[in-house]
């Protein structure tokens, strides 16, 4: 760069041909007074002595990696513009919103997403990506919006709903009642689906993992109501269900009293000898003064799984 001797002298005609342009070009973040043109602050330097600087704003020092952030926005606004000039041009948005993902930025991303949701509502798979943006960068609210207005763009998509479940559990495992509500609304939309086993097995692992066992038999009644693509797979799971835990265990009081009295019927008295008893806490039903308070005859526990398993598939 070329230098000037006449910047030494004050109020040099150049120097203040070169202040006027740089205040032009946006080089001063606070404006100067009249008088500014040729003056000079006294500083103290490091050998006591006093040096003259021209009196500007101080500012941070460019970091390092400041030109690879110039660059990135170059970036975004040449992937931008590809897709403002051809808004229709679906590889130009994927481009865009492959970019967006690498950057992680959320406002960059909500903008890019919008735009691209306004012209292609239908890609499960974007809706994915942006949820898991709003869950990197946003909120539990943001990302539940995001997830809300994909599945009402595609009701029937058996993946978004799934992993719109995965984060309900991951993200309130506390409140049992709000992912209940959640996994019932997942299957009433789309639960009769042909395909919509695994949301149905997601379902019931959920329900498992806090040994609501009951509420898997209800479950299990409802999906073998419902013909899907792995319609025996769940059979077999089901009888493996009944076969694992007492039948007190898997159905209701009413309906576990009336088998007990149906198979009862069914079985010579005299032969049994030690009878089953209520569950817990329960009274005996009338005629069923005698049975005991705490465990199921082992003679019965094969019969009531067979009825229950009969019941369940009539």
């Amino acid at each position: 760069m070329d230098t000037h001797p006449e910047l030494e002298m004050p109020g040099s005609p150049l120097l203040s041909e070169m202040i006027r342009e740089e205040i032009l070009d946006g080089e001063f973040t606070e404006p100067l007074s009249d008088d500014t043109e040729g003056k000079e602050e006294e500083e103290v330097g490091e050998d006591g002595g006093e040096v003259n600087m021209l009196k500007r704003p101080t500012s941070p020092c460019p970091s390092e990696d400041e030109p690879a952030s110039k660059k990135r926005s170059n970036e975004v606004d040449k992937l931008w513009k590809n897709v403002h000039d051809n808004p229709n041009d679906f590889q130009a948005w994927t481009l865009l919103l492959q970019h967006i993902d690498q950057v992680s930025d959320l406002e960059s991303g909500r903008e890019a997403y919008d735009g691209f949701f306004e012209r292609y509502p239908y890609c499960y798979g974007y809706w994915k990506k942006y949820a898991d943006l709003e869950r990197r960068k946003g909120t539990k609210e943001t990302t539940c919006k995001v997830f809300n207005r994909g599945l009402e763009a595609i009701r029937l998509s058996v993946d978004l709903w799934l992993h719109y479940m995965e984060y309900i559990t991951s993200q309130f495992p506390d409140n049992e009642a709000f992912v209940r509500q959640e996994f019932e609304r997942a299957v009433d939309t789309c639960g009769l689906e042909f395909k919509s086993d695994k949301l149905w097995e997601a379902y019931i692992a959920w329900e498992s993992t806090g040994k609501r066992w009951k509420n898997v038999t209800l479950l299990y009644e409802r999906i073998l109501a419902t013909p899907t693509s792995k319609y025996m797979q769940h059979w077999q799971k089901f009888q493996e269900h009944v076969k694992k835990h007492l039948p007190s265990e898997i159905v209701g009081v009413d309906e576990f009293l009336s088998l007990r009295r149906e198979v009862l019927a069914e079985l010579n008295r005299s032969d049994i000898e030690t009878p089953d008893e209520a569950p817990p806490g329960v009274e005996a039903a009338p005629g069923d003064e005698q049975v005991g308070t705490n465990v199921v005859s082992s003679k019965l526990v094969l019969p009531l799984q067979y009825d229950i398993l009969r019941i369940k598939v009539e």
